[in-house]
């Protein structure tokens, strides 16, 4: 008897839950069809263009199609956040995901973990980073290759002075600094260490986001004129950098990417940061790069379709470069390209098969290997013919020195 009732209950509930899920998911199919959304784009970068499926091809549909799908879907931002609301106000967020500092800094709770000394970096792992750059190094010199290696720091190496009062005075050994240290004592490989530029520039202007993970555009500038002082060692027919202009900027509001990630409403932490004039001196044109190789590449990584490469082409310039980079300089060649005929901007670690295909496609004057400082935690790679390389020119040293 009681059976009846239940079961006309249970259908009543179905009917309800499969009404809800229809009607979220033709909401949002209509809203990607129609561009809806409650709020505006919070994310501090460009989205992904909409593909031109007709000059594209067929390698690179996928990756780019699915990019744009990830950052076009409707109501996208409203969804972001009404879901970054429910995690902190029911469920709480990981204490270790965003750190909120002194003056609303907000840093990567991770890196304030590595400026206390807490993250264990062993002399196994700083050696597997030494054998690789100076594998990569040897190599490219064998064929008359400029090699640079790039450490960009951290929010929290530059600006220790805002993380919690607790912290600032607490510091530890970072990894970053064992890394320049043993480097420095066992190796040769050029590196370029930003820290005493940035120092210097932030007595001036901020040189860092306060809400973001990455250094702001003056101080994206600072890196730049850096980068070409270290190269013109060894390419001395590098034009000098250019100086920084406040005119050629436009100063705009940002949002910084641990707002999202933190879960926070960006309307508490307010924040603006320089953009290039349209037409300024220091804005160049720049495209895709074409090859096949390049697109089956990027479908390795999960977010392929982030990590557009990027070509750039100069004809008062001869030089040519290759740039291996993660999103701290993903705007370098911008700059870069008022000195060379030629970048080839690639968001990838500089493995072999991919350094490789570059030096023989590209044949390029010099490789910039850049990586930020909380990426030392990864391991790279080492290869044999690296091995083979290090061996010809340790041979070639000490043949030297007798």
């Amino acid at each position: 008897r009681l059976s009846k009732p239940m079961d006309s209950n249970f259908r009543i509930l179905k009917w309800i839950f499969a009404s809800v899920f229809f009607f979220m998911i033709g909401g949002i199919l209509l809203g990607t069809i129609f561009s809806w959304d409650f709020y505006g784009v919070q994310d501090n970068r460009a989205l992904a263009k909409k593909p031109d499926v007709a000059s594209l091809k067929m390698a690179q549909i996928p990756v780019q199609f699915e990019a744009y799908m990830n950052d076009h879907f409707g109501f996208r931002n409203t969804i972001i956040r009404r879901y970054n609301k429910i995690l902190k106000r029911y469920f709480g967020r990981k204490p270790d995901t965003v750190t909120l500092g002194q003056n609303n800094w907000l840093f990567l709770s991770e890196t304030v973990t590595d400026y206390l000394g807490y993250r264990e970096t062993s002399k196994e792992e700083l050696e597997r980073w030494r054998l690789v750059l100076e594998g990569r190094y040897a190599w490219l010199a064998e064929r008359g290759i400029c090699y640079l290696f790039v450490l960009s720091p951290d929010k929290k190496t530059i600006y220790s002075e805002f993380l919690p009062e607790r912290v600032s005075p607490a510091k530890g050994e970072t990894r970053g600094e064992k890394f320049l240290g043993y480097m420095q004592e066992n190796s040769d490989v050029p590196i370029l260490d930003l820290r005493g530029a940035l120092f210097e520039a932030k007595r001036h202007r901020q040189v860092y986001l306060s809400t973001d993970t990455h250094w702001n555009r003056y101080g994206h500038f600072v890196g730049y004129q850096q980068l070409i002082l270290s190269l013109k060692r060894c390419l001395p027919e590098l034009t000098d950098p250019m100086p920084f202009d406040p005119q050629s900027f436009d100063i705009v509001p940002v949002v910084g990417d641990l707002i999202a990630l933190g879960g926070l409403e960006a309307d508490a932490y307010p924040e603006v940061d320089q953009r290039f004039k349209v037409g300024s001196k220091y804005a160049f044109e720049k495209t895709e790069i074409q090859d096949d190789w390049v697109y089956e590449l990027l479908s390795r990584y999960k977010d392929g379709g982030e990590r557009i490469v990027q070509h750039t082409y100069n004809l008062e310039n001869k030089l040519r470069a290759v740039f291996f980079h993660d999103s701290y300089m993903k705007a370098m060649p911008e700059l870069l390209a008022r000195h060379f005929g030629q970048i080839e901007s690639l968001r990838v670690w500089a493995e072999y098969d991919i350094l490789k295909n570059v030096a023989e496609r590209y044949h390029p004057d010099v490789v910039i290997d850049e990586v930020q400082e909380r990426l030392l935690y990864l391991m790279p790679e080492d290869h044999p013919e690296w091995v083979a390389a290090r061996e010809r020119y340790a041979s070639k040293r000490l043949a030297g020195r007798e």
